[in-house]
């Protein structure tokens, strides 16, 4: 789900990750986590890894008081903290 460029638990995200480029494109949805200091897991949910728990999103600091969005800008880097380098002209948010 997303508002503008702010997006929340239960957003689709599409992406090629150029550091393991094998894996092809991976679908991941953010799902609410219940850890201090984080505010989404990242679940992958079609590809080679589907089922699998993918790596975490720290809570973004542009949204202070907030614990269940995050900005784009903010998605983008914890994406490639979790995956590697992204080739962004693949990464499309789905839903």
């Amino acid at each position: 789900m997303m508002d503008g460029n702010i997006y929340y638990q239960g957003t689709v995200v599409e992406f090629k990750s150029l550091s393991n480029p094998g894996l092809g494109i991976q679908t991941c949805m953010l799902a609410q986590v219940h850890k201090e200091g984080w505010v989404f897991q990242i679940i992958c949910i079609k590809g080679y890894h589907a089922g699998a728990l993918e790596g975490l999103v720290r809570e973004d600091p542009s949204l202070k008081g907030t614990h269940i969005a995050v900005t784009k800008e903010h998605l983008y880097s914890e994406i490639e903290r979790n995956f590697g380098i992204i080739d962004f002209s693949t990464f499309r948010i789905l839903h």
